[in-house]
C-alpha cells in the first residue's frame, strides 16, 4: 500500500531544541509529597490525570554518556499492569519521527515494560521487553530479539512513520547497552520492525506501561532527526 506523507508543524514549548517534538526528562519537583507526577515542563496535560496519576518520580538516574546529563529522577509506574499516558499537542499523522528513552529492569526473571504510541481509539505501536526479551509490537504482529539483563541500563531508539490519515504506521527499533556504541547517524538496520494497518486514526498520544514496579524509565525524546533523540555520544 502506497502512503503519502505530510509534514506537520508543531508549536514547540520553550527550552526544547528546534527539531524536538516532545521531550520529558522527569527532572521536576514532584506534584505532592508522594512523588506523583502532575503538570510537567510547561505541558498543559499531566501524565494521566493530575489527581489520579499512576506515574511516580523515583530518586534514580539512569546514567548514560552525553547528551544524557547526570540527573536524579526517573519515572516508575505506580500500579502493576497500568499505564502512564499523555496526549500530545498535535496528532503525529503524516510524519516520520525518531524516538528514544532509557529504562532499567530490577528483577532477574519475567516482567514487562514498554513504551507506546497510541491513537484516540486504542490502537498502539509498542517497543519494550517481556520475559527477558526485547520486542516490537503492532496489532497481532510481534518481533522478538535479544535478551534483557536485570540491573542494566538500556537505551531504546527507533523510528515511526504514520500515513496522513493514520490508517498505516510503521515502527522500527534498536536497543543499546552502555557497553555498545550508539551510531552517530540513523541506523541502516533495525532489530524490531512492525507495521500497522487499519481504519483511519489520530496518533496523538504516548504512554509507558509496566507489569510491575521493577521498571524505571527516563529521558523520553521524540524528534525529527536521529541526532535529536540520540545526541552526540562519542
Amino acid at each position: 500500500m502506497k502512503m503519502k506523507w505530510l509534514t506537520v508543524l508543531f508549536a514547540l514549548p520553550l527550552l526544547v531544541p528546534a527539531q524536538m517534538v516532545f521531550q520529558e526528562n522527569f527532572e521536576v519537583t514532584p506534584a505532592d509529597e508522594r512523588g506523583i507526577l502532575g503538570r510537567l515542563n510547561g505541558w498543559k496535560e499531566a501524565w494521566n490525570k493530575e489527581g489520579d496519576s499512576l506515574a511516580r518520580l523515583v530518586d534514580l538516574n539512569l546514567n548514560w554518556e552525553a547528551p544524557f546529563a547526570a540527573r536524579g529522577m526517573g519515572i516508575q509506574i505506580d500500579n502493576s499492569r497500568q499505564t502512564a499516558f499523555r496526549d500530545l499537542p498535535e496528532a503525529l499523522n503524516g510524519q516520520t519521527l525518531y524516538f528514544s528513552f532509557l529504562f532499567r529492569f530490577f528483577q532477574e526473571e519475567g516482567g514487562t515494560g514498554q513504551f507506546r504510541f497510541r491513537t484516540d481509539r486504542g490502537h498502539i505501536l509498542a517497543v519494550g521487553f517481556s520475559e527477558n526479551q526485547f520486542y516490537a509490537r503492532a496489532q497481532n504482529q510481534q518481533i522478538n530479539w535479544g535478551s534483557v539483563r536485570h540491573r542494566e541500563n538500556y537505551f531504546v531508539a527507533g523510528q515511526v512513520t504514520f500515513s496522513e490519515d493514520g490508517s498505516a504506521a510503521r515502527l522500527t527499533a534498536n536497543v543499546y547497552t552502555t557497553r555498545a556504541s550508539i551510531p552517530l547517524e540513523s541506523p541502516t538496520s533495525w532489530s524490531g520492525i512492525v507495521e500497522h494497518q487499519g481504519p483511519a486514526r489520530r496518533w496523538n498520544g504516548v504512554e509507558f506501561m509496566a507489569a510491575s514496579q521493577n521498571v524505571v524509565f527516563d529521558d523520553l525524546r521524540i524528534g525529527h532527526t536521529w541526532q535529536d533523540v540520540a545526541g552526540t555520544r562519542r
